[in-house]
């Protein structure tokens, strides 16, 4: 942590605070967001073989058994990976649409 954070350290051992990331109401919006995760609050959308589930945190799930695709969290791909699934699996393009992932 302390060599990725080498300039907020610095900040730190000289009693001044790093900038902030994000706001107060940016803050206490992606905790309230957590929460409703945890409580088990998300949308479920169904397309030929692929099935999505969208979380409050913008996580998208995509499961499929009869392509075998499992992805938890489809954002943690590189987009060339996306941009491949989508070629093989035409259903997989009505899912990133209905998530908002593309026009």
């Amino acid at each position: 942590m302390l060599t990725a954070n080498r300039s907020d350290w610095s900040l730190m051992l000289a009693n001044v605070m790093p900038p902030s990331k994000n706001t107060r109401d940016g803050y206490l919006d992606r905790l309230e967001r957590c929460k409703r995760e945890r409580q088990g609050e998300h949308e479920t959308f169904t397309c030929g073989a692929f099935t999505a589930i969208q979380y409050p945190t913008g996580r998208l799930a995509v499961h499929s058994d009869t392509h075998h695709v499992h992805q938890p969290d489809l954002s943690r791909l590189e987009g060339i990976q996306v941009h491949a699934m989508c070629q093989r699996f035409p259903d997989l393009v009505e899912v990133l649409r209905w998530a908002n992932w593309i026009d």
